[in-house]
């Protein structure tokens, strides 16, 4: 008697959960108050927190962004380490001590890359608050760079960003800048991060995501490098 009031106790509970929604079209809210009954109620094979759930709009964009800003993060960070190019020229430019030089060299990278890496993990808000502390750092340097004429590249994304105008990689960091604070805002205010790894339902937003940070970085790759053409041709005109 006992073995058959517990096989049915998720049954009823369900049945209560679909009685309490009076409308037909809250069958929706039916079948998650059912679902989280049947969570509390099974004994022997527990439920993820996810499973059986779909990313709201806000949740779905908190995935695209944290995914698109690491990846930038992540590649920005390998460029610099395996690319053999080096932020030293560009700081040297802007007459930083040397004791800062070194240790910005090292230290930028591994920023660069465990950010990027908890981003794209999900971990939580205080990743997108580092983003946007590391984003807002290389737009005020990048703009003051700017104002102060330096010519020198920064070399941000390695070998890549050789070349490019300073201008160029002040924009760039100021549009990372941005995006970081939307993901503050949607992670702290909305449903918070969330990750393909944990949840399956977050895969279509993470590869939006990917394309969204790779886009990202080819267009602003290409745009420097048409503004360093436009520069060598005028040059080549001027000294005929």
């Amino acid at each position: 008697m006992d073995v058959h009031r517990t096989r049915r106790r998720p049954i009823l509970g369900a049945q209560r959960a679909l009685g309490d929604c009076q409308h037909p079209g809250q069958h929706l809210c039916a079948q998650s108050a059912a679902r989280r009954w049947g969570r509390r109620t099974r004994q022997g094979s527990p439920v993820p927190p996810g499973a059986g759930l779909v990313l709201s709009g806000s949740g779905q964009w908190v995935v695209v962004l944290q995914t698109a800003i690491g990846i930038q993060l992540v590649f920005a960070a390998l460029m610099k380490a395996g690319g053999g190019a080096s932020l030293s020229p560009f700081l040297e430019a802007m007459a930083i001590p040397p004791v800062l030089v070194r240790i910005s060299r090292v230290a930028v990278p591994l920023c660069e890359g465990a950010l990027g890496t908890c981003l794209i993990a999900g971990t939580g808000w205080w990743a997108a608050l580092g983003a946007a502390g590391l984003s807002l750092g290389f737009t005020a340097i990048l703009v003051n760079a700017t104002r102060m004429g330096v010519s020198e590249s920064c070399r941000c994304f390695g070998a890549l960003d050789s070349g490019v105008p300073t201008s160029v990689s002040a924009v760039r960091a100021a549009v990372l800048l941005a995006g970081s604070l939307v993901l503050l805002a949607l992670s702290t205010g909305g449903p918070g991060a969330t990750s393909p790894i944990t949840d399956a339902t977050a895969l279509p937003a993470a590869l939006t995501g990917v394309l969204l940070g790779v886009a990202c970085i080819a267009c602003f790759a290409l745009l420097g490098r048409t503004i360093q053409f436009e520069r060598f041709r005028s040059t080549l005109r001027g000294s005929r």
